[in-house]
């Protein structure tokens, strides 16, 4: 440090946490906003039946996985992938 430094009181020191802190808070509240803006022009749905009632980040809902689940126990044709019969 030089003589200035050392009689005005200043120290050295690193970059203050709480503009970290300040940065990142604004971060999230932006990438909030754009979500939240985003699924009011695009709201999440269904891609099979067109319901709303889906989790956040999955394309089906639960009724739509339930039903796609039952389907591949049963048996299925190979080749052409109809369900045979029991």
């Amino acid at each position: 440090m030089n003589d200035s430094h050392r009689s005005s009181g200043m120290v050295d020191r690193p970059a203050d946490q709480s503009w970290r802190n300040t940065i990142v808070r604004v971060k999230h509240s932006a990438r909030g906003a754009f979500t939240s803006a985003v699924e009011a022009v695009f709201p999440q749905v269904c891609q099979f039946c067109g319901t709303p009632d889906v989790a956040d980040g999955d394309p089906l809902c639960a009724a739509c996985v339930a039903a796609v689940q039952g389907q591949m126990n049963e048996p299925y044709c190979p080749r052409c992938g109809q369900t045979l019969p029991p």
